[in-house]
């Protein structure tokens, strides 16, 4: 003869079965991996570079004391290049894309130039020890010349005249913008320390011509300044 469960017995069944029921979602978190976001890298590289600067040969403003100058013709023009490259793998779903900067500063006594490059550079494995690297970079370059003049901060104390090294000479500049496109072949160690190994071609859309300084033409001969064409050094990184 069969019996009926008692109510106590259900009563037990039921609180046992909601334990387990609220059990569930605790134990599903629980063994869910734990999410964590990517560490922030950052690469810093400095080295040297050759690149295109061109401009013929023409007589420039005097110095500002009456001394003659004269800019001699020239292609190249050595320059020091200093790089930031931030992953962008701990912003977005890429891998191995980086935000790359530079800063050239072209070696010059003549005319004086500086250029801030930004863009992208994607990196290719091709070994344990190597990697390839393809960049494109938005460009501008500020070209200046002494303009002949003076110009001095306030003198530090009323009626004892500027101080030597608050005098310094005007400039005329001219900006430039453009774009590049760079291949570089990365050499990696051990270390955080890495070598790069570049080629490139960087194209301005102007040239710099006509600086003037106050409404009058420092260079009425027709002096321009062009810095488009193909550029190649080596540089060494530390990985952060």
């Amino acid at each position: 003869m069969r019996h009926a469960p008692s109510g106590l017995s259900i009563h037990l069944l039921t609180t046992a079965l909601l334990l387990s029921l609220t059990a569930l979602p605790t134990v599903a978190r629980a063994e869910e991996p734990e999410q964590t976001s990517a560490p922030l890298r950052v690469a810093l590289d400095v080295g040297g570079t050759l690149a295109a600067m061109r401009h013929p040969a023409a007589p420039l403003p005097p110095s500002p004391v009456g001394f003659p100058r004269f800019s001699s013709d020239r292609d190249t023009a050595a320059r020091a290049t200093f790089g930031v490259h931030v992953a962008l793998s701990q912003f977005f779903d890429v891998e191995n894309l980086w935000e790359s900067n530079a800063l050239d500063w072209y070696f010059s006594k003549d005319v004086q130039v500086f250029s801030l490059r930004f863009g992208l550079e994607k990196e290719l494995p091709l070994s344990r020890r190597f990697s390839l690297g393809l960049a494109v970079h938005a460009a501008a370059a500020e070209a200046s010349i002494g303009a002949g003049e003076t110009s001095f901060g306030a003198p530090p104390i009323p009626d004892t005249g500027p101080a030597p090294d608050s005098i310094t000479e005007v400039r005329a500049f001219q900006w430039l913008f453009g774009a590049s496109g760079t291949v570089s072949l990365l050499v990696l160690t051990n270390s955080p320390v890495y070598f790069r190994l570049q080629a490139g071609y960087i194209r301005y859309f102007q040239q710099a011509r006509h600086f003037e300084f106050r409404g009058r033409d420092l260079t009425p001969g027709g002096f321009s300044v062009s810095l488009s064409g193909p550029t190649g050094g080596v540089s060494m990184g530390f990985r952060l």
